[in-house]
């Protein structure tokens, strides 16, 4: 199936980490002779923060990508090794040696997943499909915690795909290789002290498209005790992008001490005191849009104004509806 492919080769880079760790992740893709040859020799050094990845996460993003390219009916077997060459340079961030931490690596797996994706659209642009956002965790660690349960909270939450040729990206769930669930409300309130304030579809965070991202979630929690809140997220300063003329996603954020003058809008990694009654909001990203806005058929921008995806605002300014 790998011959389907047209030859030739296809590069693309992606610069940002998370955790605000800078560089690059470079790859570049060739198929000739039935081969898909995958080059990761030009990303950036190993870094200090634990964004690293070794090869045996780099090759499960590189079969995830291409088994998804390929079609989804191809199953992961041991075969797909005879037609796949990975190329590495030691000590970089696709290729790290010890000390480089990797605990971070999952939000850095779903950042490659997109450049492969990209550089494969090349080869078959039917099942090209714009970034998508990023998982993320919170911890929180409370000071005392419901009697009988744990005083650690832990969740992970998904944000939405990118639009892709002929479909809208999905919204609020688990990319890619993330196949975690987002922990219902009435689990986390009966478990642990805190109050889930506001729990939604943010309008207008799915990138412009012919065919539009999926929609960030929104969700708000209230502390019932003091707490420490600690949080890792992506996808901030370098939101989702959009291809074929599609526009970015909405980037993630995350507020703590919301309607208080010591507001703040964190960077994407931190740990952070807080007390009883408080409040604090975590947004995660929107995916980005596939194709001309303004070609988005009408009746499925109709259907998206009604149903609050995207707004009359929005729909005037970035579809021209």
């Amino acid at each position: 199936m790998v011959r389907t492919f047209r030859r030739g080769h296809g590069r693309r880079c992606l610069r940002g980490h998370p955790q605000g760790c800078g560089g690059r992740i470079a790859r570049g893709h060739c198929q000739k002779n039935g081969i898909a040859s995958f080059d990761f020799s030009n990303s950036a050094p190993q870094a200090r923060g634990p964004v690293n990845l070794r090869p045996s996460m780099v090759e499960a993003c590189v079969f995830y990508s291409l088994i998804g390219c390929l079609g989804p009916n191809l199953h992961f077997n041991d075969g797909m090794r005879e037609v796949v060459r990975l190329t590495y340079a030691p000590r970089t961030i696709t290729n790290a040696e010890p000390p480089a931490p990797v605990s971070n690596y999952q939000m850095v797996n779903l950042k490659l997943v997109d450049v492969i994706l990209e550089a494969l659209a090349h080869f078959h642009p039917a099942r090209a499909v714009a970034n998508a956002g990023s998982s993320s965790a919170l911890t929180i660690a409370w000071t005392k915690g419901r009697p009988g349960q744990s005083s650690m909270q832990y969740e992970i939450m998904g944000s939405a795909y990118g639009g892709g040729m002929g479909h809208d990206g999905a919204s609020a769930t688990a990319t890619h290789l993330s196949n975690l669930h987002i922990t219902p409300i009435e689990i986390l309130e009966s478990e642990f002290p805190c109050r889930i304030t506001r729990f939604e579809l943010l309008p207008d965070s799915g990138g412009a498209g012919q065919w539009r991202g999926g929609s960030s979630l929104l969700r708000e929690y209230e502390l019932l005790e003091n707490a420490t809140v600690i949080r890792r997220y992506d996808k901030s300063r370098f939101p989702p992008r959009g291809i074929a003329g599609g526009k970015a996603g909405r980037g993630a954020r995350f507020v703590i001490r919301l309607d208080t003058p010591q507001e703040y809008e964190t960077p994407s990694s931190g740990r952070y005191e807080m007390q009883a009654r408080e409040r604090f909001l975590l947004q995660s990203a929107g995916g980005g849009g596939c194709g001309d806005p303004r070609r988005r058929d009408r009746a499925a921008l109709a259907r998206d104004i009604a149903e609050g995806y995207v707004s009359a605002d929005a729909a005037k300014k970035d579809y021209g509806g």
